[in-house]
């Protein structure tokens, strides 16, 4: 093995800093709409049939985004995670409108997949126009 005038080193590697891929005051936000949606379900409305994807698609966006925070940050996981945020955004509304205000889960998400087209067609356009000035 060794003799006793040779030694052994043990050279330690830099510590690493991990961005992670989800703020902690965003995982800290997100639990508190979690804690918020809980008390919404006790009310009777979150009991309608066609709300239960929407639900569950909510749940689900969430805990996603909260377990991402474990991984590191890169520019691709985080466009992906922004998607994510607007996409539970878009739930969280439909939700409310439904449970609080009565409205139905059909009307508010016909309303929110109108109004991302509407944005599509402004984005491709103000694209085409940056485009033809080249």
């Amino acid at each position: 093995m060794c003799s006793s005038s040779e030694s052994i080193v043990f050279n330690a590697p830099y510590p690493t800093v991990i961005y992670p891929l989800v703020t902690a005051k965003e995982v800290k936000d997100l639990k508190r709409k979690i804690r918020g949606l809980n008390k919404l379900l006790n009310k009777p409305r979150t009991s309608l049939p066609e709300l239960q994807p929407f639900l569950f698609q909510l749940m689900e966006a969430m805990n996603v985004l909260i377990i991402s925070s474990r991984y590191q940050y890169t520019t691709e996981a985080r466009s992906i995670i922004e998607m994510g945020f607007r996409t539970t955004k878009m739930l969280e509304d439909i939700v409310i409108r439904v449970v609080l205000r009565g409205d139905s889960p059909r009307v508010v998400y016909d309303a929110h997949l109108a109004e991302l087209q509407k944005s599509i067609v402004v984005s491709r356009e103000s694209s085409q126009g940056t485009s033809s000035l080249i």
